[in-house]
């Protein structure tokens, strides 16, 4: 499986029609999203097939985000994490980097009494994000904020554009965004979902994490902005410290991986 699994990222077109195939699988009806991915275009609408959701993404460019949020139940905890919590039902749940929002639903869809705060900068993500919340009548679950998560309250340079890989930036050819503070919004939260392309290192630095009320967090790690050579190491080392328990949940060269953190409770 892991041979098959670096083919995958070693071969573009292998992968996309891998990535293609399983979404397939995962949307109905099938013949129209094979249709408009066809055609290319540029956005199309569904109904999930795991939650019965309404669900509009765009055929050729989401099928990452597709695959991972519609063919399984995304971010689930590991067996570790679900020995350790017992049940776990977050009812308030911070998602940042919430693309197009299918983590988001997919929270909904476990439980249609938690509630989302959706945080997305990027303004061709937003619209989309908007749109699932929409036509799902998921006004009173989640809440989107247009924003970039930081450790203060401002402005910031945003590379948009380029789907889940968007990014808080240094680059003049970014655009300016709103940024707002991840703690502000933490609170009352037990639980954070954090994809943010590298943006998680200064949250992670930030000494107020040692007093976040969340219970779980799972985030994807990037080797953008971590300024070590072993980010999984890192990120494990920031959560320790700030009184959390860590299980990695995979690796890709050290450029990317996910792991989930917990609390231990008393």
């Amino acid at each position: 499986m892991s041979r098959f699994a670096d083919g995958l990222r070693r071969n573009h077109r292998l992968r996309r029609t891998y990535l293609a195939l399983r979404t397939i699988a995962a949307v109905q009806p099938a013949h129209r999203f094979v249709l408009d991915l066809a055609t290319n275009r540029s956005l199309g609408t569904y109904r999930a097939r795991r939650t019965g959701q309404l669900v509009s993404f765009r055929p050729r460019l989401d099928l990452q985000v597709a695959r991972e949020q519609l063919t399984r139940s995304g971010y689930l905890p590991p067996s570790e994490v679900r020995t350790a919590l017992g049940d776990f039902h977050p009812r308030r749940v911070l998602d940042l980097g919430a693309n197009i929002g299918f983590f988001a639903l997919s929270v909904i869809a476990r439980d249609a009494t938690a509630f989302v705060v959706a945080v997305e900068p990027d303004p061709d993500n937003l619209a989309i994000l908007r749109r699932n919340v929409d036509q799902n009548s998921f006004g009173d679950s989640v809440d989107v904020v247009a924003a970039a998560a930081g450790t203060q309250v401002g402005r910031t340079l945003f590379a948009a554009g380029i789907r889940e890989l968007s990014h808080v930036t240094d680059s003049a050819d970014g655009i300016a965004v709103d940024s707002v503070d991840f703690f502000d919004l933490a609170a009352g939260c037990d639980h954070i979902k954090m994809d943010i392309e590298g943006g998680e290192w200064a949250l992670l630095r930030d000494p107020r994490l040692a007093d976040l009320g969340a219970s779980t967090l799972v985030m994807e790690w990037h080797h953008r902005n971590a300024g070590v050579d072993d980010p999984a190491i890192e990120a494990e080392k920031l959560l320790r410290t700030a009184g959390y328990q860590v299980v990695h949940c995979g690796r890709e060269g050290g450029r990317v991986g996910e792991l989930w953190a917990y609390r231990p409770t008393p």
